[in-house]
């Protein structure tokens, strides 16, 4: 009899193990199902997955939203960091101050203003892997670096504006940076961020400035509890003109101020030929555009291509501080003058006209640019020349 009773015992077993088996695959399963769901979530606002995660609350400062047009790029880079941790703590022109009197580097420039406030602030290398270990829920720093803008720039110019690292995703193999010239919540693939990098030097490759409250988790409480909007979509000027302001970094930020005039021109001449140019590049930066590239053929010796594109950019150069579609207008802040024009073009044009030894145009364009800024040392430099001249 035992031996009769063990079969129907023994398909008993056989029958549950199946059951168990079947019921840990399907919870299984919905676990899986669960992550990938997760995983596949936009990084807008906060949203945090296991690769990905975009910090919130970062405020941009840069040429789109006209943060001051006086300061460094830097400076807009390290007003972002500051207002995030310390809302109101600093004044631009404190941060402009500081700055500018530091010496031994930009970075070491940086790291000395923060230092100086109470923060910790280091320089760190740190590979693509690694970013993760301040981008994330938990830690929440935005990175500051420098690096080169365009991909297409001389490997000989070494140009590499600041930019706020706010979001990294694993899975799509992206960042996201509030950048000077081209917006908030910009985009960039890991591929063309390796490019970029190694443009630089193999010493600057990889570096980043890391700043945190040394009463970190207190200050990331208060930011925890803070009532954040998502970040604004990136605007038509952003997206359409994205290639112009490139080229125009890399012209004017970049090769006139190393005084590399040929590549200056090359990459301005680029912006002005884009089919987007008319449609797409606001009043203010084709006012600056022009005057750029008279000051680089002045630099040239080259006077009468000068006087074209001086004169292009005083022909254009009012109204600068009014909207142009989602541009909000630029205020040019002198502190006793016009609000609205640029007094470039018409220094310009005096030292033009001076050059070809007509001094009374040169003087009415000097006239005017004062009337304009009232403190423009070219201005003042040239009328201190033509009253020479006149004794």
């Amino acid at each position: 009899m035992e031996m009769f009773e063990s079969k129907p015992r023994g398909k008993i077993l056989i029958i549950v193990g199946l059951i168990v088996v079947v019921s840990l695959f399907a919870i299984g399963s919905f676990l899986i199902s669960k992550k990938n769901m997760l995983s596949d979530l936009p990084m807008t606002g906060a949203v945090s997955t296991k690769n990905a995660y975009l910090i919130s609350g970062v405020p941009f400062y840069g040429v789109h939203n006209h943060f001051d047009r006086s300061l460094s790029v830097p400076v807009n880079s390290v007003a972002s960091i500051m207002e995030y941790w310390e809302p109101g703590r600093s004044s631009s022109s404190d941060m402009q101050e500081v700055i500018s009197k530091q010496q031994g580097g930009a970075m070491n420039e940086v790291v000395s203003f923060f230092s100086r406030r109470d923060f910790s602030a280091k320089v760190l290398k740190l590979p693509l892997t690694d970013l993760k270990k301040y981008i994330n829920p938990e830690v929440k720093t935005p990175l500051l670096l420098f690096l080169p803008i365009s991909v297409d720039q001389p490997a000989a110019l070494a140009y590499a504006p600041s930019a706020v690292m706010i979001g990294l995703d694993e899975k799509e193999q992206k960042l996201t940076f509030h950048n000077y010239w081209l917006g908030n919540n910009y985009e960039m693939s890991f591929d063309e961020f390796n490019q970029l990098e190694n443009k630089l030097r193999p010493d600057q490759r990889d570096m980043y400035i890391v700043v945190q409250p040394k009463d970190l988790d207190e200050k990331l409480k208060g930011i925890s509890g803070r009532k954040t909007e998502n970040y604004p979509a990136r605007t038509e000027i952003m997206r359409n003109g994205e290639q112009m302001f490139k080229d125009y970094a890399v012209g004017s930020g970049g090769a006139y101020e190393s005084k590399m005039f040929d590549v200056a021109l090359d990459f301005l001449s680029r912006v002005e030929k884009s089919p987007n140019f008319n449609e797409f590049f606001p009043p203010y930066m084709k006012t600056m555009l022009y005057s750029k590239m008279a000051s680089a053929y002045i630099g040239e010796n080259n006077f009468d291509s000068a006087l074209v594109y001086a004169q292009k950019a005083a022909a254009i150069d009012q109204d600068l501080d009014q909207p142009f579609k989602d541009w909000s207008g630029m205020k040019i802040n002198w502190r006793a003058g016009s609000q609205s024009q640029l007094s470039d073009p018409y220094s310009l044009l005096g030292d033009i006209y001076r050059q070809q030894k007509d001094f009374q145009k040169a003087e009415e364009n000097y006239v005017k640019a004062l009337s304009i800024a009232p403190s423009s040392a070219t201005a003042k430099n040239g009328m201190e020349i033509i009253n020479a001249l006149k004794k």
